[in-house]
């Protein structure tokens, strides 16, 4: 921000949850002008949400600034100020949904979206919020039209006529995902795949059959994937995945069950055991592979609901858009038709596409590099034969951060030393296994999302279907000193990340698509990742938008799907969001490896997190990268004089 001309002094805090820039300047500022003008250096979690410009910074008697005496933003004021009302209905219902999405009374059509508390995240709950009423745009076009006058001038009215509300029939084959394919070359013989589960409570509502078998049809015409068969065909030795008008008719989708007459502490072993049936009954050959369940479960008892679909077809963030568009029709509220309704289906042509491209040959050798074939074997308690990796000896072991802390990692902790929650947590991972490993080394399959991923080709949007990517990330701190501390190793992971083409997306294409060529045999020739990551917080923004109606229920337990499958890790580290708390989980193989063992790497990596809660952003002025500054031509060494003249300038303030 210094660098801009007009700045005199500037500081950036956390306020309320969100950054606020302080700034004496020798001319009035224009936030949305400066915000453009940092956004072609910094990411888009680093802009200040709100810029207050001062005459002076407050110093206590001692000379030193006064932080506290720091005025915090009047959101309410920036959104009141030379107030001018929506002119047309585009206008209207985008000022009706960023004041619901904000908490403001009324929004200005010429004032900023960041300017009035909008943030990355904020902005996908927009776009999921305007496509529901057919006005689309991107992620990345609200970054560049700011403002709601801006906006609406590249967007209009969805039709209303009979044709845009029809969906025509279909009876054609979709290309199978990386996702798809890994899961058949792990599981050759298998029928039966893993189920997500979504169990929701129904708020003083008594539901009709009837009600639900409408919106299992509008689910399904509006969610193309939901209406997908797969079966294996023996010509080709192969699986087919194919798309049909009502695949199933609603009677096979929707099941009630009267639970009024069970003991009450018998319900939930009711429950489970149709929760198992339901999981059987999703097989690949014979049967749907979406299911809803109903329970009533008796009289001033809150009626529950179970989504569950297939793994196959579904990602976590499609169980979070189910729950909002069954929402909306129970309320009896009309549905949208969705221009990205067949976005599966792109997804799954693009990457066809995207194989064979020239854009992919860039990426053949960063995924064939020497460095990852001398990877050491995870350490094991006992020396079993890997068939024995089955679901039938798995184990877990799970922390769940507080509110609290979750906040503190979420937004202070990134926010210090300007890195991402999957940094964070990745670093955190290589430090928890160093010393068990015997290596500052490891290789890991990062589960990540196409939903993260920003191309004017990818739109997911509000849609459903299975958009994960894996690819393998090597973790390496061999060149950082044991004794640096955790900001050096995080800088070094950030790198390494960072500089991995297209955030991984090019891995599975060539693996699992690529068919002219050797690259799918070498790359499976090389050392496979034992350990796998996931982080799942991106839909948080979903969740959130259905309101009070449907409360989802999380401690449940899950029934194994077929026992007897394989799994390609002998470790699972999954990381997700539930209700503000970041919960963690350890999944492993007891044929492998002891609990006790795990419990320690557990207990290492909890530590570790809470270290990087503690650890104060002056302790390490270099916490700055080449990576975050992509547009400008600077080294690691200049980042690091600037960052600590700007210390020493701050400590003299």
């Amino acid at each position: 921000m210094l660098q801009q001309d007009s700045i005199l002094q500037a500081l950036v805090l956390l306020r309320e949850e969100q950054l606020v820039a302080y700034v004496r300047s020798s001319e009035p500022i224009e936030p949305a002008q400066l915000r453009s003008q940092l956004s072609q250096q910094l990411p888009a979690y680093m802009l200040p949400h709100f810029f207050v410009q001062l005459e002076q910074f407050p110093l206590t008697p001692n000379g030193k600034l006064d932080r506290l005496a720091l005025p915090l933003p009047d959101r309410e004021h920036e959104s009141k100020k030379s107030f001018e009302a929506p002119r047309n209905e585009i206008e209207r219902q985008l000022a009706a949904i960023w004041a619901d999405v904000l908490g403001l009374q009324q929004v200005d059509i010429h004032t900023s979206f960041f300017e009035i508390g909008g943030d990355s995240i904020l902005c996908l709950l927009i776009v999921a919020r305007a496509e529901q009423i057919g006005l689309t745009f991107t992620p990345k076009q609200l970054f560049q039209y700011q403002t709601i006058a801006e906006l609406a001038t590249i967007l209009s009215l969805p039709a209303s006529n009979e044709e845009a509300n029809s969906l025509k029939a279909v009876h054609h084959t979709i290309p199978l995902v990386p996702h798809q394919l890994r899961f058949f070359a792990q599981q050759p013989s298998a029928i039966q795949s893993p189920a997500r589960f979504l169990m929701l409570e129904v708020s003083n509502e008594r539901l009709e059959r009837e009600l639900l078998e409408q919106a299992i049809i509008a689910l399904a015409q509006r969610h193309s994937i939901l209406q997908t068969a797969l079966s294996f065909d023996a010509q080709t030795n192969s699986w087919q995945q194919r798309e049909y008008e009502m695949a199933f008719p609603v009677s096979d989708l929707l099941h009630t069950s009267d639970l009024s007459a069970i003991a009450r502490e018998e319900r939930e072993a009711a429950i489970f055991a149709e929760m198992a049936a339901a999981q059987s009954d999703l097989s690949n050959l014979s049967g749907p592979l979406w299911r809803m369940l109903h329970f009533r479960m008796g009289e001033h008892q809150p009626e529950r609901l179970l989504i569950i679909v297939n793994d196959l077809l579904a990602d976590h963030a499609s169980m979070q858009i189910l729950r909002a568009d069954l929402e909306q029709l129970i309320r009896g509220e009309q549905l949208q038709p969705l221009n990205a309704a067949s976005a599966f289906k792109a997804w799954a042509q693009y990457l066809q596409d995207y194989a064979v491209s020239s854009d992919i040959e860039k990426e053949v050798p960063y995924w064939l590099q020497a460095s990852r074939g001398n990877i050491p074997l995870l350490p094991v308690d006992f020396h079993a034969d890997h068939a024995l990796n089955i679901l039938e000896h798995v184990q877990n072991i799970s922390h769940t951060f507080h509110k609290d802390d979750t906040k503190t990692l979420l937004h202070e902790v990134c926010t210090n030393f300007h890195a991402s929650i999957s940094e964070i947590l990745l670093t955190a991972l290589l430090q928890a296994c160093a010393c068990w490993l015997g290596k500052r080394k490891l290789l890991v399959d990062v589960e990540s999302s196409a939903r993260e991923i920003n191309s004017e080709k990818l739109e997911p949007g509000h849609s459903v279907g299975q958009f994960a990517i894996m690819y393998p990330l090597l973790l390496d701190l061999e060149m950082v000193s044991t004794h640096a501390g955790l900001m050096p190793a995080l800088r070094a992971i950030k790198e390494q990340i960072r500089g991995m083409p297209q955030r991984g997306l090019g891995y599975e294409a060539l693996r699992y698509l690529r068919q002219h060529d050797d690259i799918p045999a070498r790359l499976a020739a090389l050392p496979q990742p034992e350990i796998k990551f996931s982080f799942t917080g991106q839909d948080q923004a979903l969740a959130r938008a259905a309101s009070s109606f449907l409360h989802p229920i999380y401690d449940i337990t899950i029934p194994t799907c077929n026992p007897h499958n394989h799994r390609a890790h002998l470790l699972e580290i999954d990381c997700q969001l539930v209700e503000d708390c970041l919960a963690i989980s350890w999944t492993y193989c007891s044929q492998f490896h002891k609990r006790e063992t795990v419990e320690m790497l557990m207990n290492r990596y909890v530590d570790t997190l809470v270290s990087f809660m503690k650890l104060h952003p002056d302790e390490d002025a270099s916490s700055y990268t080449k990576s975050d500054f992509s547009g400008a031509n600077l080294n690691q060494a200049k980042i690091d004089k600037v960052m600590a003249k700007l210390r020493a300038r701050n400590k003299r303030a």
